[in-house]
Formats: structure tokens, sequence, C-alpha cells
């Protein structure tokens, strides 16, 4: 992994209004949302259920729970932690069944920097090329190669190491592309998509705070471009509840 960084890719999948999805499980964070002050855990509400995530005293992620709209647990996530104090696993279960849905192990090249990660179904694994890094330890580029396709996830940063850019490549074809601009306490408030050289959508992204300044609701109002047509969708709310350690 790498160290913390300003701001969070988020709105991706909303933006681009399909599956753009991220190099295996979200948990291992790649662009790593850094938290002030001594979070305990962090609840949050979103359309279809809720997500816990706990944190030890050392600000490390040990626990994620998803749950629905009745609030039941549907799946729970376990992060260990290597020597170095680096994310080495996540196990990814459903509950209710005894066996992990997968395992993904990560090998370092050094601490902080991820050779490659390995995602294990049964026995079946599925391995990343070896990560490719940027300047301050920031993740350039991520890769897989499924049957005779490469998968490429591409990241880039402004000078306050926030998020600016992502693209997914399918060998040379850009799949999706999105840019994150006008930064407030580190969260962007303009975000795009663009699909075939096109714009495809963009959200302008309002936040809440509290007194750590941490955010506790954002409000991103959509606009979908389909077809030439401009569409305006309802915005998006998500809150969250953030605990502290005293």
């Amino acid at each position: 992994m790498r160290k913390a960084i300003c701001g969070m890719p988020v709105l991706v999948l909303l933006l681009a209004a399909a599956a753009a999805g991220e190099p295996f499980h979200d948990e291992w964070n790649w662009e790593n949302q850094k938290l002030h002050g001594k979070v305990k855990s962090v609840t949050t509400d979103e359309r279809g259920g809720k997500r816990y995530v706990e944190y030890d005293k050392d600000g490390k992620k040990i626990l994620v729970m998803l749950y629905d709209d009745l609030g039941k647990v549907t799946h729970e996530t376990h992060l260990k932690y290597n020597g170095d104090g680096d994310l080495n696993q996540v196990t990814f279960l459903r509950k209710g069944v005894e066996k992990p849905l997968y395992v993904e192990r990560a090998d370092y090249r050094s601490k902080g920097i991820i050779q490659t990660v390995t995602r294990t179904i049964g026995d079946k694994e599925m391995k990343s090329e070896p990560f490719v890094y940027g300047e301050n330890k920031l993740v350039k580029k991520i890769s897989i190669k499924t049957g005779d396709r490469m998968m490429t996830w591409g990241y880039t940063f402004n000078k306050e190491e926030c998020l600016a850019g992502f693209e997914l490549r399918q060998g040379t074809q850009v799949l999706l592309r999105a840019e994150y601009e006008k930064f407030e306490k580190g969260n962007a408030t303009i975000m795009k998509s663009y699909r075939d050289g096109k714009l495809a959508s963009e959200a302008e992204v309002s936040y809440k705070y509290d007194t750590q300044g941490n955010w506790t609701e954002r409000t991103a109002k959509p606009i979908l471009y389909i077809d030439g047509k401009k569409t305006e969708k309802k915005p998006h709310v998500t809150t969250r509840k953030m605990e502290y350690y005293e």
C-alpha cells in the first residue's frame, strides 16, 4: 500500500452508470482516503444498506460489515497486516456460508510497495502483474491478465496527492475515464466521466464535516449524457457516522 492521501474517488459507478469496478476487493483502497483523528469506526448509510468499518487504535482497518436495507448483516470482510504494518490479506465472507467467497493476498517488494496481489477462489487463482508506482509511492497502474485480455486500472494525482484522474483499459482500448476537480479539504467537488472520448456524466458534490474535519454527509447532483441528451438525476446523498477513540 502507499501512504495516506487526501480525497476519495467516489461515485465512479454512479457517474459512469456502468460497472467499472476495481482490481480485486475495494478494501485494499488504492486511493487510501485519509481520515482525521483517532477513528474507531465509520458507519456509511447509502441506498440499499449500510457499511460498517472498524479500526484499531493504530488506525488500521480490521473489519468491514455490510448490511441490507432491513439491517441484517450480509457480508463481512476481515483484514490482516504483516510485520511492517502493511495490509497483506483480505478475506471476504457471506453471512451463513462457512467458507470464504474468496481470499486475496499481497506480496510486497518493500514496506508500502506491493509487488502483486493474488485472489484465490476455491482452487482457482487470479494474480496481478507487478504494480507500477509513480512519485511518492502512489500507485500508477494495476494490470490483470484474464485469458488473452489485459485489464489495466490507471491513476493520476495532483500536487496535493489527491486522486485527479482514473482510467480503465482493456488492452489499448479505454473503457472509462474519470476526472476529479476543485478540491475542498481534499475532497473533489466536481467529478466527470468519459466514454469514447465524450463526456458521459458529471456531478457537483458538496460536503458537511464534523469537528475533526471528516465528512459526515456528501450530496452529489449527477447529470448523465445519453445519445446527446442531458438528463439530470436525483441528488445522491451519503451519510457517515464517525466514532472516535478517547
